[in-house]
């Protein structure tokens, strides 16, 4: 897991019907981006990204209601910025854990 402090903003399916927003300075987990991949009939390789966690820190699953996009920023880095999992937050001790359905290929 990587631990961090940055910049969390949640948009909706519409950014008309709702504002995205921006939650400035937060406690973060994220774990690392994992591959897995299988040989088709076809002979081809195809490789899936697995769902990666966040725990976030100090929040409340519903910030996530009718959000379907993240995006963290630490130091001026995008570290995720990806669409939120179907999954259901978890309410954790001190936070909610959620899903991103990352699109990084290897």
């Amino acid at each position: 897991m990587l631990t961090l402090v940055g910049d969390i903003t949640l948009s909706s399916l519409s950014d008309l019907d709702r504002v995205a927003q921006c939650f400035e300075n937060q406690l973060l987990d994220i774990s690392p981006v994992s591959r897995s991949g299988r040989i088709g009939r076809d002979g081809r390789l195809y490789v899936m990204c697995c769902p990666r966690k966040i725990i976030w820190y100090r929040a409340q699953a519903a910030f996530l209601r009718d959000m379907v996009h993240v995006k963290v920023v630490c130091a001026g880095s995008i570290v995720v910025d990806d669409d939120i999992a179907d999954e259901k937050p978890q309410v954790i001790a001190g936070g909610i854990c959620f899903a991103v359905k990352s699109v990084e290929a290897g």
